[in-house]
């Protein structure tokens, strides 16, 4: 209970919350959230290309069985993909 107060209490202080955003760590936290989050994103849209270009390959080739496992994985990386971008089109 007394940390709640105390917490408030310093969120209330707009001079004390400017202190802390111009500060060295407090940057610099948002800058690797950001560096993190946007590498992340990358790397997952990469995978997903990746993983549909193989797909598309398995389907040429004619490996049926191994197509429809490699497309079920496939088909939920896209929903995952899309879930994520209307996330971010709700938090703009």
């Amino acid at each position: 209970m007394p940390l709640r107060f105390l917490a408030r209490y310093l969120a209330n202080q707009p001079q004390l919350i400017q202190k802390l955003s111009e500060s060295y760590p407090i940057r610099r936290a948002a800058q690797l959230t950001a560096y993190f989050y946007f590498r992340g994103r990358a790397v997952g849209e990469e995978t997903l290309r990746q993983l549909m270009r193989d797909t598309r390959k398995l389907r040429d080739s004619g490996r049926n069985d191994q197509v429809s496992n490699v497309g079920k994985i496939s088909n939920e990386f896209r929903d995952i993909l899309d879930k994520i971008n209307r996330w971010q089109r709700k938090g703009r």
